[in-house]
Order: structure tokens, then C-alpha cells, then sequence
């Protein structure tokens, strides 16, 4: 049995998370069978190849129009979310929200805590390939790289006053621990269909974004990241420095007060807890 998942070259949270998660979650029936199993990540979608004999637990869809699934052979224990139930043409009650929900009560991934209550900003691995912000950080603000430990990432959201986030998985951790959050386009553009599908999962109508004006890229650094530059080069895991006047611009803006934030109802992160334990409940009925 094979787990698919997105691997990215410097690490990702979301990515990452895959693993340790479901073998704590699954225990001795993780991968014992030999079916091919995907479970976080926008995964269902025609960027992996056609998706045969295989579990989805909890994938989303996202990325272009095409669906490319033997539904035939395929058995979805669940998925993330309304619309790629739609797509997929499935009963709305195989909705189970994203795994990193369960996260809060699952206690191997909640034995890190932080004494700090700082202004979160969980940045995309992308961005984070180009510039490193490490340096930026303040006794205000936190820019969390996605490719932090897993335990660090979620400790830093667990203890955060609240979360910016240009990352899918930084909205959902922080959801999960109900911290208010914010999405933020800084350089990657929200894959829109991934967002609204996590919204529609707990039913939340707000649409507000921090829509930033790009940086300018660094060409060399850029280049260095690409495909088969990346192989040749060898790019060290940390970007270039980014402009003080840009960042002078990001930190005013997260620090100002007129901000909409998103606090998730507790009462649909229960419903979402309760159809997750189901869907493990199902899933080992089967395996």
C-alpha cells in the first residue's frame, strides 16, 4: 500500500502532516492493505495521474477542472469538503472536513507549548522557497516557514493571538484551535477552490483577504528553484532577504486593527470531530 502525498523539496506542513498523522489515527490498520491511500492534501484532481484502486480520506479537490478517478474502484471514506463532494457527485454526509481538524485531540501532536501570544503569519511554501523572513520577526509578529516541524508549526498556531495565513493548512490548524484567522495573498495567489471548500466544510461566509501588492522576485533565486535548475543548483533551504520597505508595508497592515477576522463556530468543529471518528470507525470496519 502506498500513502500519496504532495512532497516538497524544502518541507510543508500540510504535506508533512500526512504521516505521523494517520499512523497515529490508524494505528496497525495504516496501510495493511493494497490499496494506494490518500488522505491531506488537494489531491483529487488529474495532477497525480488517474487515481485507481485506491482510499480517500479526507482529500480535497483543487487545481484546474479535471477529475481523473476510477470511482469504481475507489472507496472514499470521506473528503474535505461540499465542493468536492460535488464534484465527485457523493452524498454530502461523506464530508468529514480536513484531517488536521482532529488535530486538538490527538495528544502526540499537542505535547509542545509555547509561552507566547504573538500575531501568526503562516506563510506558503512557495514563498518561503524565494525570501527568508526569519529576521523579520519581532515581539509582535511570528512568520511561520511551513517547513518547521510539524510539532513547532502547530505549537506556534496553538499559542498565537491570531493567525495571517497565506497557507490552506495555517487557516485549518488555527480553526481547529479556534484561533481567529485571516487569509493573506502576499506573493502566492489562494487557489480558490481548495479555500472554499475548507469554508463551505464549516460553514463559514466570511470572505474577507489581505490582498498584498507582490514583491518583486528574485530572478536568480526564482530560477534556482525551478525543476530541473533546482536538481543541477542545489538551492540552500533559505530564499534571499526581502526589502525593508516591503516589509515595513506587511507588518503595518497585519498590525492594523480593521481586520475581519474568521472564528470558527465550536459547534461545527463538533460536527466535524463527530463525522471524522465515524469515518475512522468506518474505515476499520473495512481494513
Amino acid at each position: 500500500m502506498k500513502h500519496v502525498y504532495h512532497k516538497d523539496w524544502r518541507g510543508n506542513f500540510g504535506d508533512d502532516l500526512n504521516i505521523p498523522f494517520f499512523k497515529d489515527v490508524l494505528g496497525s490498520h495504516y496501510l495493511n492493505n493494497g490499496k494506494k491511500f490518500y488522505g491531506i492534501g488537494t489531491l483529487l484532481n488529474n495532477v497525480h495521474g488517474k487515481i485507481t484502486d485506491s482510499i480517500i480520506f479526507g482529500s480535497g479537490y483543487g487545481y484546474g477542472e479535471a477529475l481523473n478517478i476510477d470511482v469504481g474502484s475507489v472507496d472514499i471514506i470521506g473528503v474535505r469538503g461540499p465542493l468536492t463532494a460535488e464534484k465527485l457527485e457523493i452524498a454530502e454526509d461523506k464530508v468529514i472536513g480536513d484531517p488536521a481538524l482532529y488535530l486538538p485531540y490527538l495528544e502526540k501532536f499537542n505535547k509542545l507549548e509555547l509561552n507566547e501570544e504573538k500575531i501568526v503569519v503562516a506563510l506558503h511554501h512557495t514563498t518561503c522557497e524565494l525570501w527568508d523572513f526569519e529576521g523579520y520577526e519581532d515581539e509582535d509578529i511570528k512568520f511561520l516557514d511551513p517547513a518547521s516541524d510539524i510539532y513547532t508549526y502547530i505549537a506556534h498556531i496553538k499559542s498565537a493571538k491570531f493567525v495571517i495565513t497565506e497557507s490552506l493548512h495555517g487557516a485549518i490548524v488555527a480553526a481547529a484551535y479556534r484561533k481567529p484567522f485571516l487569509p493573506l495573498s502576499l506573493y502566492v495567489n489562494l487557489e480558490m477552490k481548495k479555500w472554499q471548500d475548507f469554508y463551505r466544510s464549516l460553514n463559514i461566509d466570511n470572505s474577507s483577504i489581505i490582498n498584498l501588492e507582490k514583491p518583486a522576485v528574485p530572478s536568480l533565486r526564482y530560477i534556482a528553484t525551478r525543476g530541473k535548475f533546482k536538481k543541477f543548483l542545489e538551492p540552500r533551504r533559505k530564499g534571499v532577504a526581502i526589502n525593508e520597505e516591503y516589509m515595513k508595508k506587511i507588518k503595518s497592515i497585519i498590525l492594523s486593527n480593521d481586520k475581519e477576522l474568521v472564528l470558527v463556530e465550536e459547534g461545527q468543529l463538533e460536527i466535524m470531530k463527530e463525522r471524522f471518528e465515524a469515518a475512522i470507525s468506518e474505515y476499520f470496519s473495512r481494513y
